[in-house]
């Protein structure tokens, strides 16, 4: 819910019928550092709106929310953002503090949700204002990118010396390309470079993995032992964790944590690494020591962990769009980022879900792909799987349990992609 003030608060009062919680603040509002208003949620919200609309929500719904929306990102970009595109202000967080100084936790955040604004304006066909957002994310891009990968392997934060307190400075911090992983969720491709962010998380996994925990190590909860294998959220090798350390960074990284930065190391292309992670994570709740059924955080059954379903997208290398500028049908594409030789694995998309298989030779010229739809719906105009074969004679596309073939209006090659095209 967004106060008058333009604010999203970080937790809502259910029922809804009850007074919410920003009434009774003065005026409506709070200082840009209280936590009542956590700016990686108030972020997270566009991007899962622009989510929403990559999933076929209405153009009634984004008609409706739009306008909040824009409330949200013009504040961002009038009281919190330096005008380069980055942020050095107070940046109160789900970690429960505010950081101060520009950072790659937020920063990157802020700069999926001004591309993502700018593809939600192109919906909106207000080319001027897509214009100002895409601007503001060049700055900030090179910006971001040059104050906080200084040391030439991963990023840092470049710390406030005003407010020199929760830093995660120097450290190889876990959630440091949170929004570079929302990126590749929502097809927005590279945030920031590539070869900074897999050099980021290299060496992020190489500080932080334990093979086992010292509980007395962690503050100031103690989630793992030393059964456990897994992350620390941060680490500090250029020594110990200084005093004013972000909150919670030395603790284990929860599985929420450590299932979003495997996706993001598959997605970089570090998948024995991102695969390593999942092993752990899965030890740790195996049920020999902790339910399978409860993974913990604040709390019991934390909504955090969930994001682990992104991981069967993050595997099969599903890509669609269902948006208006794609046509009556869907324009969907898969290239299977483990096992590509001989994959078989879940999808969902917004009018069905089911199974894709494929079976391809090294040199990639043959092979067998099949969708399987378990339930709902699959309407598509163009196909894009991993293969080179693009000879109009070798190619065979049959429905269900039918020999005869459905006919293929076009066929292209591009990005290591065949390219198939329908009417019907």
């Amino acid at each position: 819910m967004v106060t008058p003030a333009g604010r999203l608060v970080s937790r809502t009062v259910v029922p809804l019928i009850l007074r919410p919680q920003w009434m009774q603040w003065p005026g409506y509002d709070q200082s840009l550092s209280s936590t009542a208003v956590c700016v990686d949620g108030e972020i997270g919200a566009i991007l899962k709106l622009y989510r929403e609309v990559r999933m076929g929500a209405s153009k009634d719904f984004l008609n409706k929310m739009w306008p909040d929306a824009k409330r949200i990102m013009a504040r961002w970009m009038t009281v919190n953002d330096q005008g380069d595109g980055t942020m050095k202000i107070a940046q109160p967080s789900t970690y429960d503090t505010s950081l101060y100084g520009v950072n790659t936790f937020i920063g990157a955040l802020y700069l999926c949700a001004l591309r993502a604004s700018e593809e939600m304006a192109l919906l909106q066909q207000d080319t001027a204002l897509a214009k100002t957002y895409a601007d503001r994310y060049a700055l900030g891009r090179q910006a971001l990118d040059k104050k906080c990968f200084v040391n030439g392997e991963w990023y840092t934060q470049e710390v406030d010396p005003e407010h020199a307190v929760q830093v995660v400075s120097d450290s190889t911090f876990v959630d440091c390309l949170l929004g570079q992983w929302w990126g590749y969720i929502l097809q927005l491709g590279d945030i920031l470079p590539f070869e900074h962010c897999q050099s980021t998380v290299l060496n992020t996994y190489a500080h932080n993995h334990k093979d086992a925990f010292i509980p007395a190590s962690q503050a100031p909860r103690k989630f793992y032992d030393q059964r456990d294998a897994g992350m620390v959220i941060a680490s500090w090798p250029s020594g110990i964790p200084p005093k004013n350390r972000l909150l919670y960074s030395t603790e284990c990284a929860w599985t929420g944590l450590a299932h979003y930065f495997a996706g993001l190391c598959i997605y970089l292309e570090h998948v024995d690494v991102g695969l390593k992670v999942l092993e752990d994570s899965r030890y740790s709740y195996d049920g020999t020591h902790r339910s399978p059924w409860n993974e913990i955080e604040c709390g019991d059954h934390y909504s955090r962990p969930m994001c682990a379903f992104q991981l069967f997208a993050t595997a099969s290398g599903i890509t669609w769009d269902m948006l208006p500028k794609s046509g009556s049908g869907l324009r969907l594409g898969f290239n299977p980022r483990i096992d590509p030789g001989q994959y078989c694995g879940f999808y969902n998309l917004p009018t069905c879900w089911g199974q894709y298989s494929q079976v391809r030779s090294a040199d990639l010229m043959t092979g067998k792909a099949q969708i399987m739809v378990a339930f709902g719906t699959l309407v598509v105009s163009e196909l894009w799987l991993p293969f080179q074969n693009d000879s109009a004679d070798q190619i065979k596309v049959t429905r269900g349990d039918q020999s005869a073939a459905i006919p293929v209006d076009h066929i292209a090659k591009a990005d290591g992609y065949i390219q198939l095209f329908f009417t019907k």
